[in-house]
C-alpha cells in the first residue's frame, strides 16, 4: 500500500478532446474492474465480503433496501432462493407463477460503487494512472450482483458498451429486469421481505439433512 496525490477525472479531462474523454474513463475503468475481477475467490468463501468472522459477512449492494443484505448467504444457491421468494412478492405475480433469478454458482471478486469520486487520477512519467477507493461495497458475489450494479447505474449502463468491456456475459442480461423488480420491492417492504420463518427455516434445514 502506498500513499500517492490524485484527484477525481474532472481535472484530469481537459487534457482529453470533449469527445474522448467519457470513452477513456470508461476505458481505464473497465481495465481496473477486468483486473480484480480476476482475483480468485478463496476455497471457503460465502457471497459476500471475505472476513474472519461469517457471521457478519453482510452483502453490500444496491439491489438490498439501504444496501445491505438482510441475512448472511452460507452459498449462492441460499440467496437465489432468498431473491426469488422477494420477487414472488411482487404484485404482479399474486395471481400466477412468478419468474426466477439464476444466479451464477461461480463466485468472482465485485467491486459495486460505481461512483465517479472513487476513481482517482494523478500523472506519471506526463501520463495519467487510475487509482480505485472505497472498497466497502467489493465482496466476491456472482457475477449477476456486478452486472446489476453497473449496467443498472445511469451513468455507466448508458454506455452500450460497457457490459462487454468489462466482461458481464449475455446471460446476465436475462436477470436485469427481473433484479430490478426485486430491487422495487426491497425499497417498499420491511429490509427481511422474504426470508424464512423459524418453523421453515427449521424445516429447510431438516431437509437439507
Amino acid at each position: 500500500m502506498e500513499y500517492v496525490v490524485a484527484a477525481p477525472f474532472n481535472p484530469y479531462s481537459k487534457q482529453l478532446g470533449q469527445t474522448d474523454k467519457e470513452q477513456r474513463f470508461a476505458m481505464m475503468a473497465a481495465g481496473i474492474i477486468r483486473l480484480l475481477r480476476g482475483l480468485p475467490a478463496p476455497s471457503d468463501a460465502i457471497p459476500g465480503p471475505y472476513t474472519t468472522s461469517p457471521d457478519k459477512a453482510f452483502i453490500n449492494h444496491m439491489i438490498f433496501k439501504d444496501q445491505i443484505a438482510p441475512t448472511v448467504y452460507s452459498d449462492v444457491a441460499e440467496s437465489e432462493a432468498h431473491l426469488n421468494r422477494v420477487l414472488a412478492k411482487g404484485l404482479k405475480y399474486r395471481d400466477k407463477d412468478p419468474p426466477v433469478v439464476r444466479l451464477d454458482t461461480k463466485l468472482v471478486f465485485c467491486h459495486t460503487d460505481f461512483n465517479d469520486e472513487n476513481y482517482l487520477f494523478d500523472t506519471h512519467n506526463g501520463r495519467l494512472r487510475l487509482h480505485m477507493i472505497d472498497f466497502e461495497h467489493s465482496s466476491f458475489l456472482p457475477i449477476d450482483f456486478f452486472a446489476f450494479a453497473i449496467l443498472m447505474d445511469g451513468d455507466w449502463g448508458a454506455e452500450q458498451s460497457t457490459g462487454r468491456s468489462v466482461g458481464i456475459p449475455a446471460r446476465c442480461l436475462t436477470n436485469m429486469p427481473l433484479m430490478g423488480e426485486i430491487q422495487g420491492i426491497f425499497t417498499v417492504y420491511v429490509p427481511t421481505v422474504g426470508q424464512m420463518s423459524d418453523r421453515a427455516l427449521l424445516k429447510h434445514e431438516i431437509i437439507q439433512r
